[in-house]
């Protein structure tokens, strides 16, 4: 990698920088003549596959970070471990939910239930949103509040890992940490995040979305992740392995295929 040259004024030195980047350029087109020149043209066919070939056309541009939740792409396996590396009629399909923005599928449910309880009146301007979650649902919530301008003060445990944290203080949420010794049985620490979120649910200041009873969790994949599965795979599906997680995904996922794929097995 090149890294930017900075002044003492922290201003971007541009022409050092465009410098560096004309040597480095330079260096990767000579290596990639030297390696072209020493690979037989049989074994280059790939090279003939570029960025505009592989995509038609690029995305258009939208309003915000939410808008680019979900539509996620599905990608082939392509080398499969024994036996299955034997099979001729074996296809393997991944969806790839790790593309939604923070990085995790938990950007569905966080997103639509906070947007199914403003549609209800729920949710207003002004409350304060919490949630008890070990991490991918506090981040996705973080995210959705930071953009919509929601205080997010999400309940975690002490064991929870210190990047994780991080990130959530990075998107602007307010982590209340409980729990006082890494000792500290996680069963136990579970039962004391969701208590506390039980009573911060009789402040009238507090709306507390409960992904693990709240039926628009499941209701995100029936409404996104299952329809996209299903039309990706164009109606040719055996078997889907969904994670359980909170029973969200596997529920809602798991009732759309069923839904249009009947015989398929979940």
């Amino acid at each position: 990698g090149i890294n930017a040259e900075y002044g003492t004024r922290g201003t971007w030195n541009m022409a050092s920088s465009t410098a560096a980047l004309r040597t480095f350029a330079m260096s990767l087109s000579t290596a990639r003549l030297l390696t072209r020149e020493a690979t037989p043209a049989a074994a280059r066919i790939g090279a003939k596959r570029t960025f505009k070939t592989r995509r038609a056309a690029p995305p258009a541009a939208v309003d915000g970070i939410l808008d680019t939740i979900g539509n996620t792409p599905v990608v082939s396996v392509q080398k499969l471990p024994k036996p299955w590396s034997a099979s001729n009629d074996l296809q393997i399909l991944l969806k790839m939910e790790s593309l939604n923005p923070g990085w995790s599928v938990k950007a569905r449910p966080a997103l639509n239930m906070l947007e199914q309880a403003e549609a209800r009146g729920e949710l207003k301007k002004g409350m304060i949103i919490s949630e008890s979650s070990s991490g991918n649902t506090a981040a996705a919530l973080a995210m959705a509040c930071a953009v919509k301008g929601y205080r997010f003060e999400p309940v975690v445990d002490i064991k929870m890992p210190g990047d994780k944290l991080q990130l959530l203080e990075v998107y602007g949420a307010h982590p209340i940490v409980v729990g006082k010794s890494l000792d500290d049985e996680m069963a136990a620490l579970k039962i004391e995040r969701r208590e506390l979120v039980n009573k911060l649910k009789t402040d009238s200041r507090y709306y507390i979305p409960d992904q693990y009873n709240n039926l628009d969790n499941a209701g995100a994949h029936i409404l996104s992740t299952g329809p996209e599965f299903v039309a990706q795979c164009k109606g040719r599906l055996d078997l889907a392995v969904v994670m359980m997680s909170t029973g969200g995904q596997v529920g809602g996922i798991g009732r759309d295929i069923k839904e249009n794929l009947s015989l398929i097995h979940i």
